[in-house]
């Protein structure tokens, strides 16, 4: 185990860890942000319509221009295309937490990446990633968030609201009203580069705007334990879903 037994009955109990070692140098940094820059405006003419999910909202920010790194503000999938991204996903410092949380057959659901630009990277509200995803059973997956850039308090850095994952599912209408009883409670959670966080999929999260002239970029990656059921999606098998440690299990993900 790469993690004290304090450290996982942290996550047990709050349902996220701040993890307090580097899981990217800084020069695997510099090259993911330099990889983020050619992606975003437009240097990877390969990469499918999938891969752009959001862009930003031109009624009220102006029209986007095909060159203009701040077009999009997530971008997800790149592990199908980008063998850097998917070598960052493999990284065994990243690996070896997950396996300490969630076990040794460990597969990858996906990867994002948030774009929150200065001064005009919008909040996320307060969400659960399993929300998201109901076509896993059980709901017990874990989000590494890795800052590509500083994540501070001003540019919109990741909360938490501790414990909720033991609720379970909430239906997305009435989170708020969890929230307005739990808001006091919530933990803002700071990284430096190359520096992440772990957090179960069931816990109640989000991240505030971006107020600050200093970009916001977080790459995001999503495992799940080989041993989850997937229940389809729409009729359709969304995946494949690669195998990252451990063993593949017959008729799971």
């Amino acid at each position: 185990m790469v993690l004290t037994r304090e450290q996982v009955d942290q996550y047990r109990r709050d349902g996220y860890l701040a993890f307090d070692a580097p899981l990217l140098s800084p020069a695997d940094v510099e090259t993911v942000g330099r990889r983020i820059v050619d992606i975003a405006t437009g240097k990877r003419p390969d990469l499918p319509a999938e891969v752009f999910r959001e862009e930003r909202d031109v009624k009220t920010e102006g029209s986007p221009d095909p060159g203009d790194y701040d077009r999009y503000r997530v971008i997800r999938y790149l592990h199908k295309y980008d063998d850097l991204i998917l070598s960052v996903c493999r990284a065994p410092a990243i690996l070896d937490v997950v396996e300490d949380l969630i076990g040794p057959d460990i597969k990858l659901y996906t990867d994002q990446v948030f774009m929150k630009p200065p001064f005009h990277g919008s909040a996320q509200a307060w969400h659960q990633d399993s929300a998201s995803w109901p076509f896993f059973l059980p709901h017990n997956h874990v989000t590494c968030w890795i800052a590509i850039d500083d994540a501070t308090l001003e540019n919109g850095c990741l909360r938490y609201l501790p414990g909720t994952h033991a609720l379970g599912l909430v239906d997305r209408a009435r989170v708020p009203v969890l929230v307005d009883q739990l808001q006091r409670d919530e933990v803002p959670v700071p990284r430096e580069p190359g520096y992440g966080v772990f957090h179960h999929s069931l816990l109640l999260h989000s991240s505030g705007p971006n107020a600050s002239p200093h970009r916001r970029r977080g790459l995001v990656l999503h495992y799940v334990r080989a041993d989850t059921r997937y229940l389809g999606l729409d009729g359709e098998r969304r995946g494949p879903f690669p195998l990252m440690r451990g063993r593949e299990l017959a008729g799971r993900v």
